[in-house]
């Protein structure tokens, strides 16, 4: 069990954009934290590894796609996992470059694009990741 002395993990994670829908991604039931909800791409900051490194690395990964624009940050949280890790959770928007999503799937068993506030209630979407990007939506 994890110790309130421990280390966090940061984890960073990407809403992609492109033709004015974001990408989310339906997380694998085999997850330890929010197995079959869905979420954006994004993973764990490794050792050596800068927070811009670990999204280009893992949008690459996770989707197949690659950012044309810079990424934006847009705000951060906190949360305990499941397991007892305490997690900071840095947020970021870029521009999606066109290209065919390939999601990986060993971590993920689907993907879409949601264009309007509308399209977030059919899916189980992360809470905190839901309510930005229902406010991502709002604002154009």
């Amino acid at each position: 069990m994890v110790t309130e002395n421990q280390l966090h993990i940061v984890a960073a994670v990407c809403f992609l954009k492109r033709d004015g829908k974001f990408l989310i991604l339906k997380r694998s039931m085999k997850e330890i934290q929010q197995p079959g909800k869905w979420t954006i791409p994004g993973g764990k900051v490794e050792r050596g590894d800068s927070i811009r490194d670990t999204l280009i690395k893992e949008i690459k990964e996770e989707c197949g796609l690659e950012a044309k624009s810079e990424f934006e940050f847009l705000d951060d949280d906190e949360f305990t996992r499941v397991d007892g890790y305490h997690v900071i959770s840095p947020k970021f928007f870029a521009e999606a470059k066109d290209g065919e999503v390939k999601i990986d799937d060993n971590d993920f068993d689907d993907y879409a694009w949601v264009g309007s506030v509308e399209d977030l209630d059919k899916y189980e979407i992360i809470p905190k990741i839901k309510d930005k990007l229902e406010e991502l939506l709002k604002n154009g």
